[in-house]
C-alpha cells in the first residue's frame, strides 16, 4: 500500500505492525542490488515508494507507473544503432553496442554505461601443448564523455604448429582508453606458456611453468606441471588435464554468457571467436597442432528507460 504520510508517536503508544509498514518500510529508501532483486521483493510497488540501486548507483522513486531516476547522472545517449535491446527482470530496458571488429563508439550525451572489453585469447601449443591463457578483461560501470571512442578487436593468437612450436599470444583489444592484454600462447611440448593477460598453459613431455599474467588484475596465471591449462578472466590454469581457467560470466546482453575461459592441456579445441577465449592444445606428440585463441570483442550497455 501506499506511505502513510506524517505521524506523531506519543510515549507508550503502541507500534502495530501497519505504523511499522506505512511510515517506516514504505517511506524510507531501500537500497538493492539491482532493479532485478528490487523487482523480486516488490512485486507490487506503491507510487512514492524509494530505492536506491547499488549496480547503478540511482536513487529511483515509483510514480504510480514506472521507476524514475532522482537526479544524479543519467545514461549515456550513443549514436551508434543498437546491437540488441532487452528488458531485465526488474523491468529496466536496456540497449547493448557490440563490436566483433574495430570501429568508433560515438556519444552524443554523456552519462552512466557497463563496458565490457575483452582481449583476445592466446593460441595453444603443439604436440602435447598447453591450452592459451584467455584474453584480459575489463568489466565496469564508468561516465562516458561526448566525443568518439575508437574501438579495437584484438585477434586470437595463432596456433602452435606440428614442431613443438608455443602458440602465439592474443592481440589487444580497446575502447578508447581502456586497453586489454591479449592471453599468452600454451607451451609446446617441453616448453613453458608464454606470459600474457592470462598465462598460456605449460607444455607436456615434462615438467615445465605456466605463463604469468602481466597485465595486473585483468587475467591469472597458466598452469604448471607436467602440462597445463591456460588461466582465464577469474581463475588459474590447472596443471595436467585440468580444465582452464575460469571465466567471466556476464549477463550484459540479456542472457549470461561466458567470456575468457582459459583453453584445455591437449584438448585440440580452439577458442570461439569473439569470446576471447584461450584455444586448446595439440593432442598428440609430433602429429597435432596447438588451436587458435578466440578473438576479442568489446560490449557497451546503457539503461534506455
Amino acid at each position: 500500500m501506499a506511505g502513510g504520510g506524517y505521524k506523531d508517536f506519543t510515549d507508550g503508544q503502541m507500534l502495530t505492525a501497519s505504523d511499522v509498514q506505512d511510515y517506516l518500510m514504505d517511506q524510507s529508501v531501500m537500497v538493492f542490488a539491482s532493479s532485478g532483486a528490487r523487482g523480486s521483493a516488490i512485486a507490487s510497488p506503491s507510487e512514492g515508494m524509494v530505492t536506491y540501486l547499488s549496480d547503478d548507483d540511482k536513487v529511483q522513486v515509483y510514480d504510480g507507473t514506472s521507476w524514475s531516476d532522482v537526479g544524479g547522472v543519467g545514461a549515456a545517449v550513443l549514436s551508434n544503432t543498437p546491437s540488441g535491446t532487452y528488458t531485465d527482470a526488474g523491468g529496466t530496458a536496456w540497449a547493448y553496442y557490440e563490436f566483433t571488429a574495430s570501429g568508433t563508439l560515438n556519444v552524443s550525451q554523456a552519462g552512466l554505461a557497463d563496458v565490457l572489453v575483452v582481449g583476445g585469447g592466446g593460441g595453444g601449443g603443439a604436440d602435447q601443448g598447453g591450452g592459451g591463457g584467455a584474453g584480459g578483461v575489463i568489466n565496469i560501470k564508468v561516465t562516458l564523455e561526448v566525443g568518439s571512442y575508437p574501438v579495437v578487436i584484438g585477434g586470437g593468437g595463432s596456433a602452435g604448429s606440428v614442431s613443438g612450436n608455443t602458440g602465439g599470444t592474443g592481440g589487444v583489444s580497446r575502447l578508447g582508453s581502456f586497453y586489454c592484454g591479449g592471453g599468452g600462447g600454451g607451451g609446446g611440448v617441453s616448453k613453458n606458456g608464454n606470459s600474457g593477460a592470462s598465462g598460456g598453459g605449460a607444455g607436456g613431455n615434462s615438467t615445465q611453468s605456466g605463463g604469468s599474467a602481466t597485465f595486473g588484475t585483468q587475467g591469472n596465471a597458466g598452469g604448471s606441471g607436467y602440462g597445463g591449462s591456460g588461466g582465464g578472466a577469474t581463475g588459474a590454469g590447472g596443471g595436467g588435464s585440468s580444465a582452464g581457467g575460469a571465466g567471466l560470466t556476464t549477463s550484459i546482453r540479456g542472457t549470461s554468457e561466458t567470456f575468457a575461459t582459459g583453453g584445455v592441456w591437449k584438448s585440440n579445441t580452439a577458442g570461439a571467436a569473439n569470446t576471447g577465449n584461450g584455444g586448446g592444445g595439440g593432442v598428440q606428440n609430433g602429429s597435432l597442432p596447438g588451436t587458435a585463441g578466440g578473438s576479442g570483442i568489446v560490449i557497451v550497455r546503457v539503461r534506455t528507460a
